[in-house]
């Protein structure tokens, strides 16, 4: 499976999205996005806070619901 991405800081200093993507090696894919909340302080931070934290939670599900 191939990936892209694009994304735009816009007006602010710092883009504050953060894309994860993972081949999980079984068939199951994890692709997250999160949106830093422009305007508040550390917004960047927490984006990839929260979509790393994601990732560790739902990778490490031995059973994920289909979509």
């Amino acid at each position: 499976m191939k990936v892209w991405s694009h994304t735009v800081k816009g007006r602010k200093p710092v883009n504050e999205d953060y894309l994860l993507y993972q081949d999980l090696g079984d068939g199951r894919y994890i692709c997250l996005i999160a949106d830093g909340m422009g305007g508040y302080a550390k917004g960047d931070v927490a984006a990839k806070l929260v979509a790393e934290n994601m990732l560790a939670l739902l990778s490490s599900q031995k059973q994920v619901d289909r979509a």
